[in-house]
């Protein structure tokens, strides 16, 4: 039963209920068929209603108007996706060296420290603004956690010295061992390493003989000593050779 249906029978009840209600005085016959006829009403119209009720039906609805499509347009330029985050972890050697702009060296050097040497080491800051020799910086710095013995064997290591120079080491002391290696751990633009170690010793154990301090600085100073100690002497061929080999050593 539909909607009108459902309408019909409700007026039909309520017609019903009028006529009973004002009708006057009713037999009893009269009255039981207005009761049967009236219970009848109730029961069909609980019956249209409940059978609506259990058939599910929706509502009708008037027809839709269909959506208008989305405008593509080729030319509007959409946001990149939002990028992964990336996880940062403690910075590695080569990180740190590349970072610095320090020589392919210093990695080996970093990795012959141990690892807490190795972290005060790059934890601290390169004076970079204040100073040309990198190799210089990080040297001093590994000086700060590393006592001449180990960075003695770091030089050795680095520079790949041959047996020769390590026996000759091995007579030396600290304070000379530090005159030897002088500002940097790693022998620059040398074909031979080994060869200017032996020199580096020697002008050390020569310097000390004449009683003049043996430093980076001061190399013309001693060159200008055996010019004086030969100035006098008919060995000029000694002299000169003294002067040429001191004057590579400091090139080195």
């Amino acid at each position: 039963m539909n909607a009108e249906g459902a309408d019909a029978l409700v007026r039909s009840l309520a017609g019903m209920l009028q006529q009973t209600g004002s009708g006057g005085p009713q037999t009893g016959g009269d009255q039981s068929q207005a009761t049967t006829a009236l219970a009848d009403l109730v029961s069909g119209l609980a019956s249209a209603i409940g059978g609506a009720v259990q058939s599910g039906v929706p509502p009708q609805e008037g027809p839709k108007e269909p959506s208008p499509a989305p405008l593509w347009n080729p030319t509007v330029e959409f946001p990149p996706p939002p990028a992964e985050p990336q996880l940062q972890g403690p910075m590695t050697v080569e990180g740190f060296v590349a970072q610095s702009g320090l020589e392919s060296w210093v990695i080996d050097a970093l990795y012959l420290l141990r690892d807490d040497q190795r972290g005060h080491v790059m934890n601290s800051p390169l004076d970079l603004e204040h100073t040309t020799n990198l190799n210089g910086a990080i040297t001093s710095i590994i000086k700060e956690v590393a006592p001449v013995d180990q960075r003695l064997q770091m030089f050795i290591t680095l520079n790949g010295l041959g047996h020769g120079v390590v026996d000759r080491l091995s007579t030396l002391t600290g304070d000379q061992h530090e005159k030897v290696m002088e500002t940097t751990l790693k022998i620059q633009k040398a074909n031979n390493p080994s060869g200017v170690a032996m020199r580096r010793i020697s002008d050390v154990l020569r310097s000390e003989r004449l009683g003049i301090p043996m430093t980076p600085f001061n190399r013309e100073v001693e060159v200008v000593a055996i010019i004086t100690i030969h100035h006098h002497s008919t060995h000029w061929a000694t002299c000169h050779q003294e002067v040429i080999s001191l004057k590579q050593s400091q090139a080195s």
